[in-house]
């Protein structure tokens, strides 16, 4: 791996500058009235757009300071601000031997400036294929120079012989003369110039020293070339992960329909509205008025594409003018049972198409608005032994495509999986509906229809026959489970033509990518030796800048933002001397391929397995990451890697994007800026705090056991170093990192170098009774849930938090876990320390089987209240702990975890403004848990007061149970 050398930090910020990176679009204006508002119109000197950012210099440090902590809001988003260091400058070393050491060389530039990145090799820049990976006599480096530019020669001594270096941040120049119009070889100094001669003639490129001096290294014996291939590599490690979006939504609205036919012949329709975003109403309703030329049968439902059934002239009669019909088949002129309508305004390229089963398996390839789908359409048989067989057919055609496409299935398949919801009476088709069960479940395909209406009783078919009604939802669409958050919306209609309904599912089309709204450090550098020993000299330098803050708390908040740039500059040179490795290795085994075939030499085939075996190891290490990243944790049917695996973290990272929601009016934006107004107003409204019932209040906290003294003591004695230790090595592996980035893993890797100076800055917060702003905000990340992900409410909202906050809340969770036996009761098992839900369940199954035996009255209450943890009132839980007899000291610490605390919705690619958290408590906080036995014991102690419970004569005692 490379080396870096940072050994002094640069400054705070250059001439107090500060870098912001907004989203595309936004003004540098927009970007100053934020920076206004922060810190004052008056403190802002100038301002420029420098590529992607917005650069703006203030009047003094502590402005930079404060901008940094608190960071900006522009147009709803919140923006992190670093601070501007000074541009490094690239410093191109010449005239150096491959076996002189790069320390050697460093030691050499180090008076002119400090080190940004690693010193690498130039290759030679040969055209041939078989001479790539030959390196010339340069080097490169990037520096934090004292002067705007250099060029200098200096002396480096290396096995007792003097060698000439030169280093400049120009153009290549000449070795002789310095000139850089031409270079040695053209030189009219050299021409004549041989032996001593050519020692004294030669000028500033002389390189004798004594009497063991040797010409300029090797100077005639390479042929320096321009550079090339000095211009920093793309990444192949990047410093942060990539995890949502930033694609702007496409413009229009395009639907999908079909239609459907029942197992007795009648016509029936579904149909599928693919939704590209909110901004072509318009489009939408001239699209409309065209389709409404059609018949009342196609009126009813003015969509783009539709599958029918059984049809034959029905469909020239209906569909004709709005549908391209003869473009696909089956032939329109034969009997069908399937087809596949597109309407004529939709712009679809049909990829391909294929009847696997005439008039009853048919699937169609297209492309619209650049995305591309396979639609199936199914009409299953009525024998059931024809049934299976299809099915089976069906799984085996799905599993068969690799391509990356939106698969959307839908049809008749006389048989329901689950009759007590789908159908009025028992299912008659038992064995067939478990085919299909199996088949869904091996291709992790989701009931689109269902998975919104999880308890909704309703039928796609009816038939009344001899005064006798048979009702069953035979027509479903399905879709793989991590394209459910494209799904906007699903109902059944009635139609006036058939016996089976229309089904209609929308989707949308707005583009979104994985990636991340803030850093993330990357662990990987932890196992860097030379990263671990450079990260320890730069920290040592920083903490002689603590004179420059106006607190530790401050200075500590900067220093993570430096960390931040550290980290990244490392980062980004290693990977290009990854990327340098990696090629040099697949040259190397086609060169010793290339002349084993000619020579049997043993040690040839030695070096081969050498270089396979290492460049194997590297790439073993880059799948691992993508399988880490996808969840994927085990390599199963698979022995080497392949596209396959690499594409499975985009897929894991699509089913979690939030990709539209629905406001109060019904309306679906896929807009992130309204998307995120939308999450803001849902989230303050739940986070804002509420009044509550005094009256309820003072019931409810009455008659409560009470701590014992010698606990209370206990909690209330001051936190030490060695019990924040201890919860550093507690902290889980693996987990995301708050908003500074920096993970579990870091703070255990470098405890012995900052953990003196984090634990100080933790005094100094408790102390002032308030945390920094980084442990303050928190990230909300939204995991989908079931239901309708257009609704808010149907993702769960996950505080990410910073490690540091994390340290603290598990330093206040392993003192309470000591003692909080003594004030929950023992039906309650939930994070209480030796008691398992377990012992719970065995208790239910033992009442139940004593109720069955004696034949006993007996109710189970079942309450699930819905955000529990996000509507713990803060006063009731401070309360609550006062009443249970927590002492001041350790209740004034929760306090401090629940003080001026923020949070920042990650939606869209950016993070929302921030949102002032009046209630709840985290989840993803150590110490959640515990807080929600205790702010909901003070319930099931009224609880167990007022119940009878279970009377059981062998029994001194009734059975009261009343667990959360």
């Amino acid at each position: 791996m490379a080396s870096l050398s940072m050994r002094v930090t640069p400054p705070v910020s250059l001439r107090h500058g500060v870098r912001c990176v907004p989203a595309s679009g936004v003004a540098v204006e927009d970007v100053l009235v934020a920076v206004g508002e922060e810190i004052g119109y008056e403190n802002i000197t100038s301002a420029s757009r420098m590529n992607k950012a917005v650069v703006v210099f203030v009047k003094e440090e502590v402005h930079v300071g404060r901008l940094i902590t608190n960071g900006i809001v522009v147009s709803g988003e919140f923006i992190i601000v670093s601070p501007l260091v000074a541009p490094t400058t690239k410093v191109t070393v010449s005239n150096v031997p491959p076996f002189i050491p790069n320390e050697e060389i460093e030691r050499g530039l180090s008076r002119y400036g400090k080190f940004a990145s690693a010193m690498k090799a130039l290759p030679l820049g040969c055209k041939n294929e078989s001479l790539k990976h030959v390196m010339s006599f340069r080097r490169q480096v990037f520096m934090f120079l004292n002067e705007p530019s250099i060029d200098v020669s200096f002396r480096v001594m290396h096995e007792g012989k003097a060698y000439m270096i030169y280093a400049n941040t120009g153009s290549m120049k000449c070795f002789v003369c310095g000139d850089v119009s031409h270079k040695r070889k053209m030189c009219p100094h050299k021409v004549g110039v041989s032996g001593e001669n050519a020692s004294e003639n030669a000028g500033p490129s002389a390189a004798g020293v004594g009497e063991n001096a040797t010409e300029s290294a090797l100077p005639s014996a390479v042929e320096e070339r321009e550079d090339h291939s000095g211009k920093q590599a793309e990444s192949v490690i990047n410093d942060s992960h990539t995890e949502e979006a930033g694609a702007e939504p496409e413009t229009g609205e395009n639907s999908v329909k079909k239609n459907d036919v029942s197992e007795h012949g009648d016509t029936k329709m579904e149909s599928v509205d693919l939704l590209k975003s909110q901004e072509n109403c318009e489009t939408e309703m001239k699209d409309d008025d065209t389709f409404s030329e059609v018949s009342d049968v196609g009126s009813q439902i003015e969509r783009d594409v539709y599958t029918l059934k059984e049809i034959n002239d029905f469909l020239d009669m209906t569909f004709g003018k709005a549908f391209d019909v003869t473009d696909f088949f089956p032939d329109p002129e034969k009997f069908i049972a399937s087809v596949l309508l597109f309407q004529r305004t939709v712009k679809v390229k049909v990829l391909s198409k294929n009847e696997v089963e005439p008039g009853r398996f048919l699937i169609v390839k297209a492309e619209i608005s650049n995305f591309k789908f396979l639609f199936v359409n199914i009409y299953a048989p009525n024998v059931g032994a024809e049934r299976s067989l299809l099915f089976k057919k069906f799984e085996n055609v799905v599993k068969e495509e690799n391509e990356d496409v939106f698969i959307v299935v839908g049809g008749d398949w006389n048989c329901t999986l689950d009759f007590t919801f789908d159908r009025n009476g028992e299912e008659p088709h038992a064995q067939s509906a478990s085919s299909l069960a199996g088949v869904i479940k091996k291709l992790n395909l989701s009931d689109v229809w269902r998975e919104h209406n999880p308890s909704t009783k309703q039928y796609t078919w009816v038939k009344v026959c001899n005064d006798r009604i048979s009702a069953a939802r035979l027509d479903r669409f399905y879709i793989f489970c991590n394209l459910k958050n494209r799904v906007v919306g699903t109902e059944i209609i009635p139609n006036i033509f058939s016996d089976h309904k229309l089904i209609r599912v929308g989707f949308t089309l707005s583009k979104s990518t994985h990636k991340s709204c803030y850093w993330h450090f990357n662990t990987k550098l932890l196992e860097d030796k030379e990263f671990c020993k450079a990260f320890k000299d730069f920290w040592e330098a920083w903490q002689a800048e603590k004179s420059l803050f106006e607190s530790i708390i401050q200075w500590w908040e900067v220093g993570k933002v430096h960390i931040k740039d550290f980290s990244q500059k490392y980062s980004a040179y290693s990977s290009v001397c990854l990327k340098n490795t990696l090629k040099w290795l697949e040259t190397e085994i086609v060169n010793i391929e290339m002349n084993m075939t000619v020579n049997d030499d043993v040690q040839l085939k030695e070096r081969w397995i050498e270089k396979k075996t290492h460049l194997s190891s590297i790439l073993d290490e880059r799948v691992k990451g993508a399988l880490i990243r996808s969840r994927y944790l085990t390599l199963k049917d698979v022995d080497a890697p392949t596209n396959y695996f690499f594409n499975l973290e985009p897929k894991v990272g699509q089913q979690k994007l939030m990709l539209s929601l629905k406001d109060n009016n019904g309306h679906v934006t896929s807009d992130p800026q309204e998307m995120r107004k939308l999450a803001v107003d849902f989230y303050s409204n739940l986070y804002a705090a509420e009044i509550s019932d005094e009256h309820c209040r003072r019931e409810l906290l009455k008659d409560l056991p009470v701590l014992s003294e010698d606990h209370k003591k206990l909690l209330e004695t001051d936190i030490s170093f060695e019990e924040v230790s201890l919860a550093v090595k507690a902290l889980s592996s693996g987990k995301s990192p708050g908003l500074d980035g920096l993970p579990a893993e870091f703070y255990k890797s470098f405890w012995t170098i900052i953990g003196d100076d984090y634990f100080k800055v933790l005094q100094k917060c408790c102390s002032e009774g308030i945390l920094s702003t980084s442990c303050q905000r928190a990230v909300l990340s939204l995991l989908p849930k079931k239901g309708d992900l257009t609704l808010l409410k149907n993702w769960r909202p996950v505080a990410i938090l910073c490690t540091e906050y994390k340290i603290f809340s598990k330093v206040l969770a392993n003192r309470l876990n000591n003692v909080l036996y003594e004030t929950v009761h023992t039906d309650q098992s939930y994070c209480v320390k030796n008691r398992s839900i377990m012992d719970n369940l065995h208790l239910i199954r033992d009442v139940f089987d004593y109720a069955s035996s004696k034949d006993a009255n007996m109710g189970l209450l079942s309450l699930d209240q819905e955000k529990a943890f996000d509507r713990v009132d803060h006063r009731f839980l401070f309360d609550t702990l006062n009443a249970f007899g927590f002492g001041e000291k350790f209740i004034s610490r929760i306090k401090l975890l629940y003080t001026e605390a923020t949070c920042m919705i990650k939606m869209g690619g950016g993070l929302s403004v921030p949102i002032n958290v009046k209630r709840g408590i985290r989840q993803g906080c150590p110490l959640s848990g515990q807080m929600y036995s205790i702010v909901v014991e003070p319930l099931l102690c009224k609880l167990r007061r007022e119940l009878m419970g279970l009377q059981i004569n062998t029994l001194n005692c009734s059975i009261k149970l009343c667990i959360c």
